[in-house]
């Protein structure tokens, strides 16, 4: 019985991992930006959820992971409008490259009270980005630096 129920673990991570291994990628750079927007015009917006959502397929690690990146921004933005008020949009801040491999794009969410830091980085072993990194915190001093 341990030994059917491992096979059947591992078939259903393998059939996870594998759905991500073909996670949509981007031919440029600006076609980054452009799913960067589009997720940012949401989020600023208020609509989150919507916003990771549409994000999604890009995501080149588990799917497990996507659930728990979802679920800890759900959680935590549900915390975010009663301390820092009402979403005001969202503005961007800069584009970083390291050669010709590494992107990251940073951005504001606008509050009343404070903002939210949106970093998206994405990763280019051969002719295409994947997204590697999407983050975001409140830490207003790092945009400093």
């Amino acid at each position: 019985m341990k030994k059917i129920c491992l096979v059947v673990i591992m078939i259903i991570v393998s059939c996870a991992w594998a759905g991500k291994l073909h996670a949509q990628a981007f031919p440029t750079k600006q076609d980054c930006k452009a799913k960067c927007e589009e997720f940012m015009k949401l989020a600023g917006a208020g609509k989150v959820d919507e916003a990771l959502e549409r994000m999604e397929p890009y995501w080149v690690f588990s799917a497990t992971e996507w659930t728990q990146v979802q679920l800890q921004t759900t959680k935590q933005m549900g915390l975010v409008e009663p301390r820092f008020g009402k979403t005001l949009g969202y503005e961007f801040v800069r584009e970083e490259m390291v050669k010709d491999t590494i992107l990251r794009f940073t951005y504001i969410q606008k509050q009343e009270r404070h903002l939210i830091r949106w970093t998206f980085v994405f990763y280019k072993p051969d002719d295409k980005w994947l997204l590697n990194v999407l983050g975001w915190d409140d830490d207003l001093e790092a945009l400093f630096d």
